[in-house]
């Protein structure tokens, strides 16, 4: 091998070395899209996502599921830590933790819960689960409860858990696919976090146990009615 032939490999081995140690590892770029998270705002969460495009693990929709709550103005600690203490140590407040949870869009609430089913992360799964049920059964009775939607879809709902608490005798009125919906999402919730393995949350888990005891888990439409039977009774 020539001098210029030696050379010319050589460049070309150090220019790869060099490209190599500049490209960022996918820990580099979720690093990054969580620090832009911790430092961003309601409504901008969004553009953090840009630095983990492409990815698909499930940390980088840990972070995905992270910016669609923080998007929606839900991360205040103390809300939150409130919210699940509606069910916990005997308590039976689902109402308030629906109502804690509820996005007040349903195609941002069907996002996050892709997102957050994405992440194989079984907390993350049941609190999305909850938060896209309790913004369907609002979204899904805005005719006769009176919620206002806007011309970009969102409900005006407010902290009262008396919003969703009448949602759920209507819906519970109005049966039929209705009934599919917030059912399709629980099928999916119940079995993935509660039902495999360890219980995502033995408060909330326990709840879904008792009202799903004897509801057919194959049947999307009766175990929507059956927990909405029993949020409706026991709260």
């Amino acid at each position: 091998m020539n001098l210029k032939t030696l050379t010319t490999t050589a460049l070309a081995l150090t220019a790869s070395f060099l490209l190599l140690g500049c490209q960022e590892t996918e820990q580099d770029l979720i690093g990054d899209a969580q620090h832009c998270l911790d430092h961003t705002t309601m409504g901008q969460a969004e553009g953090c996502l840009s630095k983990i495009e492409g990815l698909t693990s499930s940390q980088s929709y840990v972070i995905r599921c992270a910016a669609s709550f923080i998007d929606e103005g839900l991360t205040d600690p103390a809300k939150l830590s409130d919210a699940l203490n509606q069910v916990s140590d005997g308590n039976s407040n689902s109402i308030g933790l629906l109502q804690a949870l509820a996005f007040k869009n349903a195609t941002r609430a069907q996002t996050m819960f892709e997102r957050c089913s994405a992440s194989n992360q079984k907390g993350l799964l049941l609190i999305s689960g909850v938060s896209k049920m309790a913004t369907d059964i609002l979204n899904l009775t805005t005719g006769s409860t009176g919620i206002s939607v806007d011309a970009d879809g969102n409900l005006n709902i407010s902290d009262d858990p008396n919003e969703i608490a009448e949602a759920i005798e209507d819906l519970l009125l109005a049966g039929g696919s209705s009934l599919e919906v917030v059912g399709t999402t629980l099928q999916v919730v119940y079995n993935g976090s509660c039902k495999s393995g360890s219980q995502a949350n033995k408060d909330i888990c326990g709840e879904l146990d008792t009202a799903l005891a004897s509801v057919d888990l194959e049947d999307p439409a009766a175990i929507g009615n059956a927990i909405l039977d029993y949020w409706k009774n026991n709260n």
